[in-house]
């Protein structure tokens, strides 16, 4: 069990992480705006979070930007801070990207890493040793954990669009190397709201920090979440990203396992069988 400080609880992304860490035994610190707590009640309403496990949340009232207090009693006494500021932010949605790096940096960039600093200034001054924030496709690596960036390659190299939000989530990532926190960045490239439970995944698998085809890229919010709350406990990902693949990309590669066990047995009864006696000839 651990406490956590979670920001961004009332997103698509960070309520589906509030209701299943309390689902996996967590206390849960959140902090909310005041004119959007009554949300929070409507997360629990169309949930499955017993009341019980309800009451394992206290929500601090307050503004990230405006209220650096109320972030900093949100990250007393924890051992954990998960942001999907990223993600939930006004200046982050997919439809207030601005179309070329020049405004993001002008205008939206600027806006976000004061939102992560001000989160980070204080988890670092409360001792939070661990912080799992979220990125993208784009900060993903090619061919190996120390290949190049997807967004410095490919397609994506020369995409405004696509460079201004990767350029986002490499200055989160820097933050965090800044601070020296025991980071994780989840990395999905498409998250949908179709799908998944709050017990298992149900779409999706978490696959590490390399990029692995276009067919890669999509999961549903429930199973992201799932695998950031999992990744609290079991710490596979500590200064490393984690992305999670599609089911398609899921299925090719159980197609794949199949045809390989497949072609392994096959071999193996063909030099029984065969193998041995030509030897003798």
């Amino acid at each position: 069990m651990a406490i956590i400080a979670l920001f961004g609880a009332t997103g698509k992304l960070g309520s589906e992480i509030l209701k299943q860490a309390l689902l996996a035994g967590h206390i849960v610190k959140i902090l909310v705006r005041r004119k959007s707590v009554y949300k929070i009640a409507n997360i629990f309403r169309e949930s499955n979070v017993p009341l019980e496990l309800q009451n394992n949340v206290t929500i601090v009232k307050g503004d990230v930007i405006t209220e650096q207090g109320q972030v900093h009693e949100t990250c007393m006494g924890v051992d954990i801070v998960i942001s999907t500021l990223n993600e939930d932010t006004p200046s982050s949605s997919q439809t207030d990207i601005p179309a070329t790096l020049n405004e993001i940096q002008e205008e939206e960039i600027i806006s976000l890493q004061e939102l992560t600093r001000i989160v980070a200034d204080e988890a670092y001054v409360a001792g939070i040793p661990r912080f799992i924030i979220i990125g993208g496709a784009g900060v993903l690596h090619l061919g190996a954990d120390d290949g190049p960036l997807l967004c410095d390659n490919g397609p994506m190299k020369d995409n405004e669009r696509m460079q201004a939000v990767a350029q986002r989530h490499k200055d989160n990532l820097k933050t965090m190397e800044d601070y020296l926190f025991d980071w994780t960045m989840a990395c999905p490239g498409n998250m949908h709201g179709s799908g998944g439970v709050a017990a298992a995944p149900s779409t999706s698998k978490c696959v590490g920090n390399v990029f692995q085809g276009p067919e890669f890229l999509r999961c549903t919010y429930a199973d992201c979440a799932y695998y950031i709350v999992q990744e609290i406990n079991e710490k596979k990902y500590i200064k490393k990203k984690m992305a999670f693949a599609s089911p398609e990309f899921v299925q090719q590669q159980q197609q794949q396992e199949s045809t390989s066990i497949f072609g392994r047995v096959w071999n193996g009864l063909y030099n029984t069988f065969f193998g041995s006696s030509s030897s003798k000839l």
